[in-house]
């Protein structure tokens, strides 16, 4: 496992589904707090704009292969998934309405659905085939860290200062990432 991690595309990999699941957990925990609670929508309308976010990250998959020969490689498409999700989460607060809501959950819903095959797919092909196994078990337990240490982080931060600074650091740490990124390509 510690020569795998060795291997800058797997170390890609691996740090882009990280960052997006550890970032993500802010959504997933606050998200509903924010829109029924902070922002008075209704449990529906809070469905609905969950849906949209899996309906998105569902339906992008269909056009991965054409993203990708358009835009000219998988890493820009993986880049450009994690600004489109950092800008998604970043500007959470600062949407009052379910329109803007719902193109802000679009947004995350590509992230998503672009991210997540796209690295598993970066460390598949970083690694022989005979390591495929171990390279899927450390991507794995990457994102089961991820799910343990954004609550760790997030929910103290969103107790002491809110929940909008904390969708901000969701939104800045993933945009970080896909700056770190760059570095390791």
């Amino acid at each position: 496992a510690r020569q795998l991690l060795r291997l800058p595309p797997m170390r890609l990999a691996i740090l882009t589904a990280f960052s997006l699941i550890f970032t993500l957990g802010v959504h997933q925990s606050f998200y509903p707090v924010y829109v029924t609670r902070v922002l008075g929508l209704s449990a529906t309308t809070l469905g609905v704009l969950l849906a949209i976010r899996a309906v998105f990250a569902l339906a992008v998959r269909l056009y991965m292969q054409p993203l990708i020969d358009t835009v000219g490689s998988r890493y820009r498409v993986l880049l450009m998934s994690l600004i489109c999700g950092a800008l998604a989460l970043g500007a959470t607060p600062l949407l009052r309405d379910p329109w803007s809501l719902a193109l802000a959950a679009a947004l995350l819903g590509i992230a998503t659905g672009l991210t997540m095959p796209l690295s598993m797919l970066a460390a598949a092909n970083a690694v022989p085939v005979a390591e495929r196994g171990l390279a899927m078990g450390v991507r794995l337990t990457g994102n089961r860290l991820a799910e343990l240490t954004s609550p760790l982080l997030f929910g103290p931060l969103a107790d002491a200062v809110g929940l909008a600074p904390a969708f901000y650091a969701a939104g800045i740490l993933l945009l970080a990432a896909a700056l770190l990124s760059l570095s390791w390509r």
